[in-house]
């Protein structure tokens, strides 16, 4: 009933609806009906902590990795913008790796951000994992890409730079980009 509670407030627009959301969640930790209700109002929201917490309960109720990543870089991008929250912006990034791979925004900005922070090392590291669990060939390809050319020219170590490349050959072997690097 909480939860019904809940949509209820949301349907007429209350800032209620956030609090009912959450009383559902904690009276059923695993309610599907509530942790939609709760993504859906922070559609609208700038608040990080609420992005955050919304995209950890999709991702651990629904499983559904790609709603959970988005809602994650939607709060670093929150953090980076409204709060210059750059440290909270990249554990946002990395959760939403975590959460779908596959996810070219956070992958991108991840190393925009660790770039500019000279951790190329870290980058590396995240994107290497990414790689290694992505399910869509051309993310595999690309990350595994990102991370050769991160080793090449940021941290010139070269060797691992080919063995990157030579992952994403045995897996794509037309990759272009990959065989003329």
């Amino acid at each position: 009933h909480l939860t019904r509670l809940a949509e209820s407030l949301e349907w007429r627009g209350d800032d209620r609806a956030v609090s009912a959301y959450r009383a559902a969640l904690q009276a059923d930790g695993e309610s599907i009906a509530a942790t939609h209700g709760l993504s859906r109002l922070v559609a609208t929201s700038n608040d990080p902590t609420l992005l955050t917490e919304a995209a950890r309960r999709e991702a651990h109720v629904s499983r559904d990795g790609r709603a959970a990543a988005d809602l994650l870089v939607r709060s670093a991008l929150t953090r980076l913008l409204q709060f210059d929250d750059p440290t909270g912006a990249v554990l946002d990034l990395e959760q939403a790796l975590v959460a779908w791979p596959d996810h070219e925004p956070a992958a991108t900005e991840l190393t925009r951000l660790l770039r500019r922070n000279g951790d190329e090392a870290r980058a590396v590291e995240l994107l290497s994992r990414a790689g290694n669990a992505a399910t869509l060939p051309e993310r595999r390809a690309a990350l595994w890409t990102e991370v050769a050319e991160l080793q090449a020219n940021e941290l010139g170590n070269h060797q691992a730079a080919i063995a990157a490349l030579h992952r994403v050959i045995r897996q794509a072997p037309d990759h272009v980009e990959a065989q003329l690097r």
